[in-house]
């Protein structure tokens, strides 16, 4: 899915059969729901449009999910941006920051191909109901991995690790029996430079942020977390952070909430149980939910 796994085993009970079945279930996450393999589900999804596909149990759970989200964030999470994203030259072989020659003229007419709806389910079967929709859910699966990844552990009965996929992080148990675990939420401004800590057990978190991938077209940045809607970069925040009970959500949410802005994510998120968010805007100053006050330390 175009990142990097981590894994980390309490050194009591790390075993290499443990790790082994824990990387299996995220190689299969991306075998199935990566744009990156032309054989995926997700693939062979896209490049069919209007015919019915027989999908994996894994492509239902995560496609359903999308729509759910879509639905709740009033489409603010858009799995079928994936043309936008081609447009900015963000699967292409280029660098991050590097200027595209693609221009803002031909949007409009490619935001006539995004709507969440247009990836639809009917039992076992998935498709994109009409041509010129495609579907990517670098926004949701890099989640559903670290979720597959942590119940491989489970079910090896370990019970106390980290698993994380590019941000996306699981925390399993309590590293030490009288505290949970302190996990950084990383500036945006200074890359090694942490503006919050947060504790967390059996409990996921996910950073959404522009400011790492990125590419510059006609003198401004686009970051790679696009307004579905306009098709630009979303200049709300610097980054958001969810806490959630799993993974997928996790990262899902923080996507949606960094283009809601903050009080639109809030109000969402007052809905939600046990799921709380963190917001670093323009200037650096952060924003959290009430339900995560006492659990945040400022950094610095």
């Amino acid at each position: 899915m175009g990142t990097t796994i981590e894994l980390m085993l309490a050194e009591d009970e790390y075993n290499r059969e443990s790790a082994i079945h824990a990387f299996d279930a995220l190689a299969e996450v991306d075998r199935l729901l990566s744009v990156y393999r032309v054989r995926s589900d997700l693939s062979l999804v896209n490049h069919d449009p209007g015919y019915w596909h027989e999908v994996s149990p894994h492509f239902s759970r995560v496609a359903s999910a999308a729509g759910r989200i879509g639905e709740m964030t009033d489409g603010a999470f858009d799995v079928t941006v994936l043309p936008v994203m081609r447009h900015w030259g963000f699967y292409d072989e280029g660098l991050p920051g590097q200027d595209t020659s693609r221009s803002r003229r031909s949007l409009r007419r490619i935001l006539e191909r995004v709507d969440f709806r247009q990836l639809q389910m009917k039992g076992r079967e998935a498709r994109v109901a009409s041509a010129g929709y495609s579907a990517d859910f670098g926004g949701i699966a890099k989640g559903y991995g670290v979720d597959r990844a942590i119940r491989a552990l489970s079910d090896q009965n370990i019970r106390c690790g980290l698993v994380s996929a590019g941000g996306d992080i699981f925390a399993l148990g309590r590293p030490a029996p009288n505290r949970p675990w302190r996990l950084g939420i990383r500036s945006p401004y200074r890359p090694d430079a942490l503006c919050a800590m947060v504790e967390l057990e059996d409990e996921a978190i996910a950073t959404a942020g522009g400011y790492e991938n990125y590419r510059i077209a006609q003198g401004r940045r686009i970051a790679h977390i696009l307004n579905p809607r306009l098709g630009m970069s979303s200049d709300h925040v610097a980054s958001a952070t969810i806490i959630a009970p799993d993974a997928m959500t996790a990262d899902a949410l923080a996507t949606a909430t960094y283009v809601m802005g903050v009080e639109n994510s809030r109000r969402l998120l007052d809905d939600l149980p046990h799921v709380e968010g963190i917001w670093i805007d323009r200037q650096g100053r952060l924003t959290y939910t009430r339900g995560i006050k006492n659990r945040v330390q400022i950094a610095g």
